[in-house]
């Protein structure tokens, strides 16, 4: 979940960019797996009853469990890492940033692997200026686990 400071932050380095006239490049390095299971396919309610029950609120989780280990599900494989970068000539936010930069990891890991892969980076944890030129602010975006 991105924080109010975090829009912030990018918002400046947007208007920053634009006063400039220069693109912002955002980068990041990727891993995941590959050998996803979409859960969409799969009733784990029914299939893996021991693990859930359901309450007035709806169904919770009520074991941990690993989904790499759940049987009949197919085992994932960890990807190497991929550095990733995205020009943003005009961006508006960084909801809308992070978007682009994760559809860009997926359309190359997709290339690379023939098949759908599953990002391990599931927070943002923050920016960094890496480099400025006369044409282009790079922006690190560090993500956690």
């Amino acid at each position: 979940m991105l924080g109010r400071s975090d829009g912030i932050e990018f918002c400046s380095l947007i208007k920053k960019a634009r006063k400039t006239n220069k693109f912002i490049r955002i980068k990041h390095c990727f891993s995941g797996y590959v050998g996803v299971v979409d859960l969409k396919d799969f009733d784990i309610y029914r299939d893996f009853p021991d693990n859930f029950k359901r309450d007035k609120n709806g169904w919770i989780r009520v074991r941990r469990f690993d989904i790499k280990r759940l049987s009949p599900l197919p085992e994932r494989e960890r990807i190497g890492a991929i550095d990733v970068s995205v020009d943003l000539h005009n961006p508006c936010c960084l909801d809308h940033a992070l978007s682009e930069l994760e559809e860009e990891f997926l359309r190359i890991s997709k290339q690379i692997y023939k098949q759908e892969c599953e990002i391990c980076s599931y927070f943002y944890e923050g920016l960094e200026i890496d480099s400025e030129d006369s044409e282009k602010i790079e922006v690190y975006i560090s993500t956690g686990t």
